[in-house]
């Protein structure tokens, strides 16, 4: 009896930890543009108000949400980085929005493994502005006129699938 709900138990958890962490591919940009984007400020895990206007616009732009506790996430970033530190040169930044984990979680994390790209913490305003859907990690792509991507990530990719999206905004 007790192995019975302990298995249920285990297949319950490996369903929120499916809704929370989804893997699909989507169409359709987020239904954001670069004037309302640009507007909005989010707090950088030093406590730092920043605006995207920034970065949107100026040069191409990977955005990716992203979480502390996110298994899926965890096992892309390592190819982000690797697309970062490819492609950095050439005017490529990331920024990454954590979602669900504290500023103190977030500095551990990127500093235990050595990202180094822009870190901010999200919040429903940037959430809803770039149209993410029912998981992390959900990546957006913006070109280096402000242009978001038709095709956004929802779940875990590969560094090719990073690569091929990254040749579209250089």
């Amino acid at each position: 009896m007790k192995k019975d709900f302990i298995i249920v138990l285990g297949f319950a958890l490996m369903a929120v930890l499916l809704v929370s962490c989804s893997s699909s591919s989507e169409k359709g940009g987020g239904g954001s543009n670069k004037t309302n984007l640009t507007s909005l400020s989010v707090m950088d895990i030093d406590g730092n108000t920043h605006s995207f206007g920034e970065y949107v616009g100026q040069k191409p732009l990977i955005i990716n949400f992203w979480g502390t506790w996110c298994p899926p996430c965890k096992r892309e970033m390592p190819d982000i980085k690797r697309i970062y530190d490819e492609y950095r040169d050439r005017g490529l930044e990331i920024i990454g929005l954590a979602v669900r984990s504290t500023p103190e979680q977030v500095k551990a994390y990127t500093s235990q493994f050595g990202y180094d790209w822009v870190m901010w913490m999200a919040d429903a305003n940037n959430a809803k502005a770039l149209g993410i859907g029912s998981g992390v990690p959900y990546t957006v792509f913006i070109d280096n006129n402000g242009n978001i991507l038709n095709e956004t990530f929802t779940g875990w990719r590969t560094y090719d699938d990073f690569k091929r999206m990254v040749e579209k905004i250089i």
